[in-house]
């Protein structure tokens, strides 16, 4: 391998890097164990999500199901003892009486 590139046979004296303190293997295990438990609750947050979306089909199709079972009942007309809802009022006719001789911004 080319010298410069490839691993130096004195290597061993420069191990000292990849060796890891305790703490910092305290914490890379503490890391894992933080993503194993994210992950496994990830799985089960997808788990009830499906769960929840399996409930909603069923209920729509229990709606859907009740829905054409039970016809709309036909609109009962008003009886004599209760008139029918009175017409709005009218808007009122507003009429412009701008009379332009009158006006003392007229022309002249």
């Amino acid at each position: 391998m080319n010298k410069d590139w490839g691993p130096s046979r004195s290597s061993s004296k420069h191990a000292s890097f990849l060796t890891v303190t305790p703490t910092v293997q305290d914490a890379l295990a503490k890391s894992r164990e933080e993503a194993a438990a994210a992950k496994a609750e990830a799985q089960a947050a997808r788990a009830e999500a499906a769960a929840l979306r399996e409930h909603i089909a069923k209920l729509e199709a229990q709606i859907s199901t009740l829905a054409t079972s039970y016809p709309n009942p036909p609109t009962p007309a008003p009886t004599a003892s209760q008139p029918p809802p009175p017409n709005p009022p009218a808007a009122p006719i507003i009429t412009n009486h701008f009379n332009a001789t009158s006006s003392p911004h007229s022309l002249k």
